[in-house]
């Protein structure tokens, strides 16, 4: 008994972040005795299941060797032009993150980062910090992008392509200054050897493909609760029981806790009345994120105002995410991949968040 209450003290000193959220529960709760049962009632298990689900999906698609293909393919495409090969690193990057999550695509596109980058006499920090910025731009395009987008897609219950035609025009220009921002670090010489071509699980690809759409379905019914049987069947079916170890139970405790704790928070603000404005949800949303992340930051205000402002929370906090190393978890998770240092990654993700805020800003208040 002593051995277990070791082992999980051990696990949770490194679990920092996890301990501070509970110990801020327990604060919120002395402080307000209601707040137990309003945590509870923000304890939102629709987008949990629907981020476990994504996870074992995410998984299939990393087995099957699709990605791995892709990356093999950009390499092939690029002809040994540097420019070339960066510019369709950055936007497959992107367009992964839109269906995968954006923590999945940076654990294929962070390496092949770093190996351009030492093929091709470039700076490892700056190519690092640039596929990061866009997995974090690509993933705000859907729903399923990141976790912030799926709290807010399914608090405000807005259909899935509503969601992306919103986000379309704003991600597109975020790309776009994205390649604009990379042009001056794509200067590099030499020529990158094709990688090996991995071998192809076809039926693995297929079922998660097919496990990502019903998922998508799923999630918008009233059926919300059966989101992880596609994927579940996918195991069973394939008999790749593998699969399930990628749901990582101390990361969804560490969203629950997110959930519960600034969801209260939120229920907090809205009872003392504050009047907020779609100017006033923006510059918070960007401001929160930098200091207690996206996602909080999101739970924050979604709980606060509730979903008419469901747009400018989702652009402020998404957009926001390419700022301080804690603004998104994105962030960190690249620079530990790519092992740069956390001033170095914000020495690149803090002036692009500067050339896009007037994005954030333009379009939530509709000037276009």
């Amino acid at each position: 008994m002593v051995a277990k209450a070791a082992s999980l003290l051990r696990v949770l000193a490194r679990r920092k972040g996890l301990v501070a959220l509970v110990a801020l529960f327990v604060a919120l709760s002395i402080y307000n005795r209601a707040f137990l049962g309003v945590a509870l009632h923000y304890l939102n298990l629709r987008v949990l299941e629907l981020l476990a689900s994504m996870m074992i999906v995410s998984r299939g698609f990393e087995l099957s060797g699709i990605l791995s293909r892709i990356s093999a393919r950009l390499v092939e495409v690029s002809r040994g032009s540097v420019r070339l090969l960066l510019a369709l690193l950055l936007v497959t990057t992107a367009m992964v993150s839109a269906v995968l999550m954006n923590d999945t695509s940076l654990f294929v596109f962070v390496p092949l980062a770093v190996a351009i980058a030492r093929l091709c006499s470039l700076r490892r920090d700056e190519i690092v910090a640039l596929t990061v910025i866009a997995a974090n731009v690509g993933s705000q395009l859907t729903p399923i992008g990141n976790p912030q987008n799926m709290l807010v897609w399914v608090y405000a219950r807005v259909p899935f392509w509503v969601f992306v035609a919103k986000m379309a025009a704003p991600t597109l220009f975020c790309i776009a200054i994205l390649l604009v921002y990379a042009l001056h670090v794509s200067r590099g010489k030499g020529r990158i050897p094709v990688p090996p071509r991995t071998a192809l699980d076809s039926k693995l690809a297929a079922a998660s493909m097919a496990s990502l759409v019903a998922t998508i379905v799923i999630a918008q019914s009233c059926w919300w609760y059966l989101a992880l049987v596609p994927p579940l069947v996918s195991i069973v079916v394939l008999r790749r029981f593998e699969l399930a170890k990628a749901v990582d139970l101390w990361l969804l405790a560490f969203f629950a806790l997110i959930f519960m704790d600034f969801g209260g928070l939120g229920w907090i603000l809205s009872s003392l009345r504050l009047y907020a404005t779609r100017i006033t949800i923006v510059a918070l949303g960007i401001a929160l994120s930098q200091a207690i992340s996206n996602v909080p930051a999101a739970a924050i205000l979604i709980h606060w105002v509730g979903s008419r402002y469901w747009y400018q929370i989702a652009l402020s906090c998404d957009i926001a995410g390419n700022g301080t190393i804690i603004s998104s978890l994105a962030n960190i998770i690249g620079a530990k991949l790519g092992e740069v240092r956390y001033g170095d990654m914000q020495r690149r993700t803090i002036p692009f968040l500067l050339a896009t805020i007037p994005i954030a800003l333009v379009f939530s208040l509709g000037i276009i």
